[in-house]
């Protein structure tokens, strides 16, 4: 089913059979992810073991991410690890984020760190949008993971970002983060925007951004 198979019914069916099955489902799944010849099913293992947020995981996932011999399943891999969010993977998320090969594995990583409250990670986050080189569909995702982190020196790229762009996703990503951290210098922007947006739904987000910040 390639990637569509997260949409399906089958995948949530999955997921909560190996939550269901507890360390038994870690194992086979880690199992998976270190022998099985077929790429896809490695990284819906790995996917899987993100699914299920057990610190068990840890140990296979950063062998996949350091190791596997396909790119798309160490970026699932380093994805996991990065959502996992112990304090065990940050070492060797700091290790990837700022020596491996690929772009991927490297954000991938660097968004775990920023997690982890870790100023590396945010930098090599703010780099990754901020470089010509990022391919523009890869700006979004990159923004994202800054915006899911907040952090308050992140908070002058989001206001920028609010009078420099009429995109509504890029818009709904900043207006998300600054209402997160509560950032009242941004009220002039976001209230502006409440007001005179042309995206209803931008209105919307930055009224009630406002209203958080302002209570």
């Amino acid at each position: 089913m390639g990637l569509a198979g997260f949409r399906s019914p089958k995948y949530a069916e999955a997921l909560e059979a190996v939550k269901k099955g507890g360390k038994a489902s870690i194992d086979y799944l880690t199992g998976i992810l270190k022998t099985s010849p077929s790429a896809t099913e490695r990284f819906y293992a790995a996917a899987l073991l993100e699914g299920a947020a057990d610190a068990g995981a840890l140990p296979g996932l950063v062998t996949a991410m350091k190791g596997d011999a396909d790119d798309l399943v160490r970026r699932m891999a380093s994805h996991a690890v990065a959502m996992l969010g112990t304090p065990d993977a940050q070492a060797p998320l700091r290790e990837a984020a700022t020596s491996d090969a690929d772009w991927g594995v490297r954000v991938n990583s660097a968004y775990g760190l920023a997690k982890l409250k870790d100023e590396e990670g945010l930098r090599i986050l703010r780099d990754a949008y901020e470089s010509p080189n990022t391919p523009a569909e890869y700006r979004l995702p990159v923004l994202g993971g800054l915006a899911d982190v907040a952090a308050p020196s992140t908070a002058p790229l989001f206001r920028k970002i609010l009078t420099d762009t009429q995109d509504v996703t890029y818009l709904l990503a900043s207006i998300g983060a600054l209402e997160k951290m509560k950032d009242s210098e941004s009220l002039p922007a976001l209230q502006q925007l409440a007001d005179s947006s042309p995206s209803q739904i931008v209105k919307q987000a930055a009224a009630r951004a406002v209203d958080a910040i302002r209570n």
